[in-house]
């Protein structure tokens, strides 16, 4: 239906010279049928694109977290052996299946079994078992420590 039939219908008649300049007017402020299809396609399209470019960087997020989570499930050595071991993880791309890494434990017991160094079998503990001013103890006294730094006793 053309607009002044629409207008015409609603009692709005339009002089000759006022019709031109609002045909004018509507087809510079309103897109054409071909157009607005264009411009519909143009941002389905780019709606598209950019979904797909971030189902593929949410994915790869959620694949160095797994893979992070699985890794950080055992204990290294060094945080170097811990950071090859992630890196080595991520690389081999496993399959996801529900929120796990498949085959990801057994790809990390296969780094273990490769390299048994970079694994700690226990945590190293620490702990002072004499002192420096010469007394028995578990504990330094302020003057020792004081003199260790060359600080007045």
């Amino acid at each position: 239906m053309d607009i002044f039939n629409l207008l015409n219908k609603h009692g709005i008649k339009l002089s000759a010279d006022k019709s031109a300049a609002f045909k004018r007017d509507f087809k510079s402020a309103f897109l054409s049928r071909a157009e607005f299809d264009t411009s519909v396609a143009e941002l389905k399209a780019k709606f598209e694109s950019e979904s797909a470019a971030l189902k593929e960087d949410f994915s790869k997020k959620e694949y160095g977290f797994l893979a992070a989570r699985l890794v950080d499930s055992y204990e290294f050595s060094c945080p170097l052996a811990k950071e090859a071991a992630l890196t080595k993880l991520i690389s081999s791309a496993l399959p996801v299946e529900n929120g796990e890494l498949v085959g990801g434990a057994e790809f990390i017991d296969s780094i273990k079994k490769e390299n048994p160094a970079a694994f700690s079998s226990s945590p190293i503990e620490l702990s002072v078992t004499g002192s420096t001013d010469g007394k028995s103890g578990r504990f330094f006294s302020k003057s020792s420590l004081r003199s260790a730094f060359g600080l007045p006793v």
